[in-house]
């Protein structure tokens, strides 16, 4: 199993595991998925990242997941 799908899984079993309402709750459960992908030496965050807004950084985060769970299942 490859490190980027490892860490994709890990990113979207914390979102379904995080049932958020509140903003700042959202926002801590955002950067927690992050900082599992930070832990992959390919990936770099773009230097705006803190400036995106939470949907921005929710879909980005959704987009790697998917590469991530997809890439070893071609």
């Amino acid at each position: 199993m490859s490190q980027l799908k490892t860490i994709a899984g890990a990113s979207a079993l914390f979102k379904l595991m995080s049932d958020i309402d509140d903003k700042s709750d959202r926002s801590k459960a955002i950067e927690q998925r992050a900082r599992f992908y930070k832990l992959h030496p390919g990936l770099h965050f773009p230097e705006d990242w803190d400036k995106l807004s939470d949907d921005e950084k929710e879909k980005r985060l959704d987009m790697l997941d998917k590469i991530g769970l997809e890439r070893d299942g071609k």
